[in-house]
Parts: structure tokens; C-alpha cells; sequence
């Protein structure tokens, strides 16, 4: 860059020189704009080495098939648990009483007020909220011809000398007033690329790929058959998405931006290399809802405990049903620990409050298991979205119908968020339950985990109390999830 300034600098005196002696000034224009256009082109020093790089070092990559979270399918019919004959079910033992704590009520964020829209912005729909983003038509930048190596090094190379900054800036404001995840920045970078190029096109993929990299993630970009696909690193793991490796490092999916349309392949032409700077690996931790159009809904729940009939009115969002529908799928504990919409939460409280006050710790726990296990028909994903799909707690509570690992997730949720005790996940082959760390013994069926031991609680087996296991599951030692403790 230091060379190219002074060589531009003695180019421009030795024209000025040569202007004397009658050199033609439209000319000297000419040659002064090409030279402001190749001194523009790369701002940042790092895209000149990029872009030289791209422009030749791509190779032929196998890509693997979408790993299977579990071969073992779920079962169809739930079993129900079934007392021995003349027997009274076993005398629960004394356990402290809960002592209910309310969830700490999110603090909304300060209202700020919207600057006034630039000439050129352009409005988003995002996921229902209406989002408006500077779109300088020069940043609408084409591919030319098909995808490869030296069209998408000119795709970047171009892009490098617009103003994205604009843009940037503007996605990350949003961003934060939006409290999106990474995923959900992501996916509003393409919303962006979509609006600009008018389509789910290559040239959005690499708008969204070129964003990335400018916002400091670590992505890449591949392409086959005439389509550019984007490549991400996870903190964590991704099910059902193709993938590929440079030898044993870091794994890098073929993420659909558009979830309807689930990325096939088996090769793709890739790089190895990374920009200089972008390291981020992408996680898809929901520590907080996404804030989009703030529209709950209501519905009441029933369930039957110790002869008595509960009714529990619960809330939720419509923000997390529609930003969570396509989620792609995650390591158990991002559902486990995933947030909770403040209504959901306040109105599970509210519910629940009245229903435990009073009980032991064992009695609360299986109040909360027969709810999880009777206020929901079940249905296996297949037969529910016709694909694989754990949900987060607002889902469980919108779906009338879930599955062993919803329950199992919002069972944990209650447990830890209501009566503050410790909850770790169970997978076993082909169902996932829980167990609970009470203050005290409790008899049944049980595991030991970092010492310490947990009663299984089955969210899934109808009827069952604390400490009773599947008996399909008994003897079979599952894997253990941890999660987050309460605080």
C-alpha cells in the first residue's frame, strides 16, 4: 500500500510536468480517476492479500453427510406407567419444603429514537419486524459469470472498494437493538443481500459471506454446479447439515440461508485459507430472545395431579416460534439453556406459585413431571415438522403436540428456574430424559454424576414419579448433558 501511494504521488508530479509541454488534460483525468479507482479499490491491506489469494488457491473438497444426532428413533406410543397390583405406591420421603423463587423480570431496552432514513435505505422484513437499512445501489455488486475461482475473487475485490461500511455499521446497530444471536445476525446479513439482489441468489450468499468476514467471522465460501454455497465454523456442533474438513481441523457446514431449500451435495470446490482477522467462531447459544415485533399469545394448559384438575395459563412469543421454526438443529445443551421469553416465564410462575407453595422438593418435582408429561400430545418430529427438530421452552408451550427431548427441556427449565434445583439431561438411545439433585436421598432409580447423585425424572413416562426409569431403560447407562446450574 506504502509503495502504491508513493508511486501515485510521482506519477501525479511527473503528468504535471508533462502537462507543460502540451499533454492533453482529458487524458491526464482519465489516467488520474483509473489511478483513484485502484488506490479505493483496496482500503484495508489485508484485502489486497485476500484477493490474490482467492484468485488461486481453491481445491476439491468431499463433503460429509449431515451427522445423525441419534439412529434410534423415538418411540411411537408413550409408556404409562402402571402401579403392581395391591401395592401403594412407595412413601415419598421428607424432603425440605420449596421455597418458589419468581423469575428476575427482563429489564426492557431504553427507547432510542430512530435517526431519520437515509435517501437510500431501503425497509426489511425480518422475521415480522419491519427494518429499515441504508442500500447504496453501487454496493449491489454482480457475479460474473459462473461461480469460480476468478469471478468471486472479483466479486470480493469489487465489494472491497464500495461502502459496505454504511451497511456494516447499520447491521450491527441492528443487531444489538434487536438482541440477535449470531445465527440471527446471519441471517439478517442475508435478509439484507436478499433485498439488494431481489433474491436467494449466489451473489446474496456472498454478500453475506463478505459481511462475515468483515464483522470478524471466520466463514468461507464454496461452489459446484453453478451455485455458491457459504461455509461456517460452529462453537459446538450442527445435526443433518453437510460439512467438510481440512484434515482433522475445524469443521466448516453448508448452512442453507434459506431453510426451506437444505443443502444436497456430496463435492464442492473450497479454500483453505482464512482472512487475516476473522476468527469467530459462529455459536448458536440463545442467551436472549430475539426483541423483533414484541406479539405474545396465550392459551391455557391441563393436567391432573393427586385427583385434582390444574388449569396453568401460559404465555408466549411469536418472535421465538417464528425465529426458532428453521433453527438449525444444536447441541442439546443450546436448547437446555436456551432463553425463555419474560412472558412465558412470568406466566409459568404465576401459574405454578399457588400449585407448589408449601410441597417438599419431591412432591413440587413430580407436580412438574406430571404436568410435562400430560399437558401435551405427543407426536415424533417426523410426524410433527417432517424433520428433525428439538424445541425451545416458548415452542413446547405453542405446540400443542411434542416429543420426549421438548418435555425433557422444559421440565428442566421449571425445575431450575421455579424450585432452584440441579437438573442434568439423560440421552439415551433413541429418548432423552432428566434427573433431578434434591437436598436429600430420594429412592428410585438414580445416576452419579461428579459425585454427585441425581434422580431420574422422566418427563415422557406418563404417570411416573421422581425416581422411576423407562423400564426399557433400566440397566442402560446414558449419556449425561450438563447444564447450566440455577442461579
Amino acid at each position: 500500500m506504502k509503495h502504491l501511494l508513493l508511486a501515485y504521488v510521482f506519477l501525479a508530479s511527473l503528468v504535471l510536468s508533462f502537462s507543460a509541454f502540451g499533454q492533453d488534460e482529458e487524458e491526464f483525468k482519465k489516467w488520474k480517476n483509473e489511478e483513484d479507482a485502484k488506490f479505493q479499490q483496496f482500503k484495508d491491506k489485508n484485502d489486497q492479500a485476500f484477493y490474490e489469494f482467492l484468485k488461486h488457491e481453491w481445491r476439491g473438497v468431499d463433503m460429509f453427510r449431515g451427522v445423525q444426532r441419534d439412529p434410534i428413533p423415538d418411540p411411537v406410543k408413550l409408556p404409562v406407567y402402571t402401579p403392581p397390583k395391591n401395592q401403594p405406591r412407595p412413601v415419598a420421603p421428607t424432603t425440605p419444603a420449596v421455597t418458589l423463587a419468581q423469575p428476575t423480570p427482563a429489564i426492557p431496552p431504553k427507547p432510542v429514537e430512530a435517526p431519520a432514513p437515509p435517501p437510500d435505505a431501503a425497509s426489511i422484513d425480518f422475521y415480522g419486524a419491519d427494518i429499515s437499512v441504508p442500500l447504496p445501489s453501487e454496493l449491489a455488486v454482480k457475479l460474473h459469470g459462473d461461480p469460480g475461482k476468478e469471478s468471486i475473487s472479483g466479486y470480493f475485490a469489487a465489494m472491497a472498494g464500495r461502502p459496505y461500511d454504511r451497511v456494516l455499521h447499520a447491521a450491527t446497530s441492528i443487531r444489538t437493538a434487536r438482541r440477535l444471536n449470531d445465527w440471527g445476525y446471519c441471517l439478517l446479513l442475508a435478509s439484507i443481500g436478499r433485498k439488494m439482489y431481489g433474491s436467494m441468489s449466489n451473489e446474496t450468499v456472498l454478500f453475506t459471506w463478505f459481511m462475515l468476514l468483515k464483522s470478524g467471522y471466520m466463514a468461507k465460501v464454496g461452489f459446484t454446479g453453478g451455485q455458491v454455497f457459504l461455509l461456517i465454523p460452529v462453537d459446538g456442533r450442527l445435526f443433518g447439515v453437510p460439512y467438510f474438513s481440512f484434515g482433522d481441523s475445524q469443521r466448516f457446514y453448508a448452512v442453507p440461508l434459506d431453510p426451506k431449500s437444505p443443502v444436497e451435495i456430496t463435492q464442492m470446490y473450497a479454500y483453505e485459507g482464512d482472512y487475516p482477522g476473522a476468527s469467530t467462531l459462529m455459536r448458536f447459544a440463545v442467551s436472549e430472545l430475539p426483541s423483533l415485533t414484541n406479539s405474545t399469545a396465550s392459551k391455557s394448559l391441563q393436567f391432573e395431579y393427586g385427583g385434582t384438575t390444574y388449569t396453568v395459563p401460559v404465555t408466549f412469543s411469536k418472535d421465538a416460534v417464528r425465529f426458532f421454526e428453521y433453527y438449525p438443529q444444536s447441541d442439546f445443551p443450546v436448547y437446555f439453556d436456551g432463553s425463555i421469553s419474560p412472558g412465558a416465564a412470568g406466566s409459568l410462575y404465576a401459574a405454578f406459585e399457588p400449585i407448589l407453595k408449601g410441597k417438599s422438593e419431591l412432591e413440587a418435582v413430580n407436580v412438574l413431571l406430571r404436568f410435562s408429561q400430560t399437558a401435551f400430545g405427543y407426536k415424533v418430529d417426523k410426524e410433527l415438522f417432517g424433520r428433525e427438530k428439538p424445541m425451545f421452552p416458548d415452542e413446547v408451550l405453542y405446540y400443542s403436540d411434542s416429543n420426549c427431548k421438548d418435555r425433557a427441556i422444559l421440565f428442566s427449565y421449571l425445575v431450575r428456574a421455579l424450585i432452584r434445583l440441579e437438573v442434568v439431561g439423560l440421552d439415551y438411545p433413541g429418548h432423552i430424559s432428566t434427573a433431578v439433585m434434591f437436598s436429600k436421598d430420594v429412592p428410585g432409580d438414580n445416576i452419579d454424576y461428579q459425585g454427585r447423585r441425581y434422580t431420574i425424572c422422566d418427563p415422557t413416562y406418563i404417570g411416573a414419579d421422581a425416581g422411576m426409569c423407562m423400564p426399557q431403560f433400566k440397566g442402560v447407562t446414558p449419556s449425561v448433558i450438563p447444564l447450566k446450574r440455577p442461579s
